[in-house]
């Protein structure tokens, strides 16, 4: 959900102590920011996360790009590499206490 919390603080000065730079995505509807689609949840929403990844392959072009998810943000990792397939242009996923089903 949110970029704010110390997990992902935690996970980013890690990166950057090894001297791999980092951003954080944060949902729709958490740090203050609103919902722009009537969905009551976005669970499996991925377009946020292609536009990210759009947008760091255009300020560092060719640098390869590995993406953590975790929980929500694991499922829709994983659905977005799914989604994806051959054109996905990251170089790993790592999923975290992903669900497999949002119905069960």
């Amino acid at each position: 959900g949110s970029g704010r919390k110390s997990t992902w603080k935690g996970v980013m000065h890690a990166c950057s102590r090894a001297g791999f730079p980092s951003v954080c995505l944060s949902w729709r509807g958490y740090d203050g920011t609103g919902l722009a689609y009537p969905f009551a949840s976005h669970l499996g929403f991925i377009d946020d996360i292609d536009v990210l990844v759009n947008e760091i392959e255009k300020r560092w072009p060719g640098r390869p790009m590995v993406a953590v998810g975790i929980s929500m943000g694991g499922h829709a990792l994983a659905r977005y590499v799914g989604v994806k397939g051959e054109r996905c242009r990251l170089r790993a996923a790592v999923c975290i206490s992903a669900g497999y089903s949002i119905v069960e």
